[in-house]
């Protein structure tokens, strides 16, 4: 379990054996700029919204010619963000034609062709009990739960403030707007599910290395009446974290990454207030309120996150788990933070660019992903450096026993390869 010095909040914890009209042109792009897939690979960005046509148009296309294509679904802008800071892809459709344009301004475009018109519409619940028959109802009724794409992120968000400012309306809606949503099929998962009811944020993408600002996620998802869940997997035991603060009702983890203890050993932790309205889906010995009195026709659920727990645990991973905890705990996350900081700022100064995530210490996780060169993984592993990779790049994550002189060698091998 988790040290109280580093979870602190009123709140118990458990490990856990395992875990649970037309608003746009989609234009095909090829990228010049950009480093390019495995000549047996294609690597295509895809509006969310286009996910089943284009799914089955890829697996065709892999049919007939033998090419594996690997897509990557997102928010228009999004994807946009992606493919800048990543250097890497082959193909971009996006939901809207000003995409299309920043892209052009960017320099990452070859060609730029129109593929199909989008029409943007209401989604409604089954039979639709509200009765509604314009997009005007929407600034004027307060009986509504109102999820939209992101304006900001999703091109079906940026046709929607569109459309409503151009009827007057857009501050009213803002103000009735429940969530936004990065992408067109999440709003649609959340209508078919009834309403938004649990938030799962993952505190650190290992992918791009970005950290997300949870409290002030945790404080629209508890406005619009739901659960926050975080995931903290990549972030515990390098960035200080701060339940208190953060006002989460749920955060999960392991001990694989930054604690360093290795698989096996994961962990839940859950606010009290919370504990009485969950019940478990699956049991065991430790979740009884009373597990000695081996009475299996009076099974109670244990008063605190125990109830999650289930049987008795593989005991190794624990034991080490518990081991390495203790000394992260007594270095202190705190200052195993500032040295990681020093460590990828070296990182930034040296390789600039070349360095994707980001260079704000305010969003930078632990770890950096840089640009290189496909088979850097295996070049660099043949001097002794170990690395993992990612889209476009590499991920370094440089731990409290990391030092300046092994990222200096690192910074030179990618300089010279």
């Amino acid at each position: 379990m988790v040290p109280t010095s580093s979870l602190q909040s009123s709140g118990s914890a458990v490990f856990l054996n395992r875990f649970v009209a037309v608003f746009g042109l989609a234009f095909a792009l090829l990228f010049s700029g950009c480093g390019t897939s495995p000549d047996d690979r294609l690597l295509v960005y895809c509006a969310a919204g286009m996910r089943l046509p284009m799914t089955e148009l890829a697996r065709a296309f892999e049919a007939e010619t033998g090419t594996a294509v690997d897509l990557q679904f997102a928010g228009s802008n999004t994807l946009l963000g992606n493919i800048a800071a990543s250097g890497q892809g082959d193909l971009y459709l996006a939901a809207d034609a000003s995409y299309m344009e920043s892209a052009q301004a960017q320099d990452l475009v070859r060609e730029a062709l129109p593929v199909a018109p989008l029409t943007a519409g209401l989604i409604v619940a089954k039979d639709n009990p509200k009765q509604l028959v314009s997009l005007a109802e929407l600034a004027t009724r307060d009986d509504l739960k109102i999820a939209i794409g992101n304006p900001d992120a999703a091109a079906v968000g940026k046709f929607t403030r569109k459309a409503v400012t151009e009827l007057g309306q857009w501050d009213a809606f803002a103000e009735r707007i429940t969530v936004t949503k990065p992408t067109v099929n999440e709003i649609a998962n959340d209508v078919a599910l009834g309403g938004v009811d649990v938030a799962v944020v993952t505190h650190v993408h290992s992918n791009t290395g970005v950290c997300l600002p949870v409290p002030e996620i945790a404080a629209e998802v508890a406005a619009a009446g739901a659960v926050t869940v975080v995931d903290v997997a990549q972030s515990a035991g390098i960035i200080p974290i701060d339940l208190a603060g953060w006002g989460v009702d749920v955060v999960v983890g392991s001990c694989v990454k930054w604690l360093s203890g290795g698989p096996g050993a994961g962990w839940l932790w859950i606010a009290d207030a919370l504990v009485d309205r969950c019940t478990p889906t699956d049991v065991g010995w430790f979740s009884h309120e009373a597990p000695f009195e081996f009475d299996i026709h009076d099974y109670r659920d244990a008063p605190d996150a125990l109830r999650f727990w289930g049987g008795s645990p593989t005991v190794l991973p624990f034991l080490i788990a518990a081991h390495s905890i203790c000394t992260i705990d007594a270095l202190g996350v705190d200052r195993i933070r500032e040295h990681n900081l020093a460590l990828t700022d070296h990182l930034v100064a040296e390789l600039g660019e070349r360095v994707t995530s980001p260079h704000n210490r305010e969003r930078r996780s632990g770890t950096a992903i840089i640009r290189a060169h496909v088979g850097a993984v295996d070049d660099l592993a043949d001097q002794g450096i170990g690395v993992d990779h990612r889209a476009g790049g590499i991920r370094v994550s440089p731990h409290v026993h990391t030092d300046i002189a092994a990222l200096d060698r690192l910074i030179t091998a990618l300089q010279t390869s």
